[in-house]
């Protein structure tokens, strides 16, 4: 009773008029309007000037227009990704497949916030900006295959957050350096290329993230490191139609996760090892196309795992291992063109399998 005696009084010192009342409520209403509307505004960051003029200069061309204007708030550009806060700086540029061209413009290098880089599937030209990895340090992932970009890789030394590139078909040439290839690194391809020399792994490397492996398709020309074993984690390993010599490395046939070993068309020599029976989830061995002597080991069939076996143009010889009539999920075997004794074990009535021998 105090309480609404004390609400009545304060209500007698403020008089009102008969319109006054709802006044108040109309002036209420729409100082709550405003205030919503301007809340977005202080929550979403808008875009930072820098980033802004950076994306502009880029001047990517594309069939149809991209909704980029120097009017408007970078941050709800098409492709475009503003971080939290209210910095407005731009983290991820993403548009694969839009019919870009030109080439990648050095202002590119001004987002220095950047973490995720796709310009896949485009048709991008020339060579890459010298500081572009030294520059964005906090790329995470990097895209920028398919494309027709040309020259060697510039010094990365300073993109230790990165976890997937992928460089694959374009015209990059030289060396592949060893510092691209951090140990944060999950997914790295750079197949379909001209890459020369070596494969950027050595002994005391430390890949223990590395799960994809793609360097097929180049002109790599050396042995495999037995730092391949290192690679812990290492599920896929493509480096076939390459001009690798040697023989395979003990060490990788510590890569307990392996499912595919793709080599075909090199010179590696020597024999294949008993030691594959360790890669116990193996699917695909394709060793083709080189110049591997001596038997097939007589236990390959037990790879319970394993689907694809392509042996074919090599020096591989004594008999065919009866093991192979244990390879239930075995849909692809070729083993022509060696000096191997006896015959296929195979079922002729399972359609499924390919078999040549």
């Amino acid at each position: 009773m105090k309480e609404n005696r004390e609400t009545a009084k304060d209500d007698k010192e403020l008089p009102q008029t008969p319109n006054q009342r709802p006044r108040t409520q109309f002036l209420l209403f729409w100082g709550q309007w405003f205030v919503l509307m301007l809340l977005p505004c202080f929550g979403t960051s808008a875009c930072d000037k820098v980033n802004s003029d950076s994306l502009l200069s880029l001047a990517l061309k594309a069939p149809l227009n991209l909704n980029w204007s120097a009017s408007t708030d970078c941050c709800l550009w098409e492709g475009i990704t503003c971080g939290p806060g209210d910095q407005g700086h731009v983290v991820r540029l993403w548009l694969p497949r839009r019919g870009l061209t030109g080439v990648i413009n050095p202002s590119i290098t001004n987002l220095t916030h950047h973490t995720h880089l796709n310009l896949s599937h485009n048709s991008f030209l020339g060579s890459l900006p010298e500081d572009l990895f030294s520059s964005l340090s906090s790329l995470q992932i990097i895209d920028l295959s398919f494309n027709r970009l040309i020259g060697r890789l510039p010094p990365s030394n300073k993109i230790s957050q990165l976890q997937v590139l992928n460089l694959s078909s374009n015209f990059f040439n030289g060396t592949i350096p060893s510092s691209i290839l951090v140990p944060s690194v999950s997914i790295f391809n750079v197949s379909n290329n001209s890459f020369s020399r070596s494969i950027p792994i050595d002994n005391g490397s430390n890949h223990t993230s590395l799960t994809f492996l793609d360097l097929s398709y180049n002109k790599l020309n050396d042995t495999i490191p037995p730092g391949i074993g290192l690679c812990s984690k290492l599920q896929v390993f493509r480096a076939g139609f390459n001009s690798l010599s040697g023989s395979l490395p003990d060490e990788i046939f510590n890569l307990a996760d392996l499912r595919q070993l793709s080599l075909p068309v090199n010179s590696l020599t020597g024999p294949i090892n008993d030691g594959i029976m360790n890669l116990t989830n193996l699917q695909t061995l394709e060793l083709f196309s080189n110049q591997f002597s001596g038997p097939i080991p007589s236990q390959i069939g037990n790879l319970s795992r394993l689907e694809n076996l392509l042996l074919h143009v090599n020096n591989l010889t004594g008999p065919l291992p009866l093991s192979l009539a244990n390879s239930t999920k075995l849909s692809a075997l070729n083993l022509r063109v060696n000096t191997l004794t006896g015959t296929s074990t195979k079922s002729d009535k399972d359609d499924q399998k390919k078999t040549t021998v």
